[in-house]
């Protein structure tokens, strides 16, 4: 339901606010994706600030989503 619109960098090379502005922006809804009022699950396969997970969130906020879930398989 989201597609990255902008190149951002590794993460792993930054702090947190330098992680927070390379990922501002970055994903947009894809418009078949119908996702009002649903339940989405988010999926992450590496969580250390949180940064990309929020800004995704957000753009599923931003598309009516009722709930949003996140999931990661390792945690720095």
């Amino acid at each position: 339901a989201l597609r990255r619109v902008r190149y951002t960098s590794q993460q792993a090379k930054f702090d947190r606010d330098q992680r927070i502005a390379n990922v501002k922006d970055a994903f947009e809804m894809v418009d078949r994706f119908d996702i009002a009022g649903k339940h989405i699950a988010l999926v992450d396969d590496v969580l250390t600030t949180g940064c990309t997970v929020n800004e995704c969130a957000k753009e599923l906020q931003r598309g009516g989503a009722r709930r949003i879930t996140a999931m990661t398989a390792v945690r720095i």
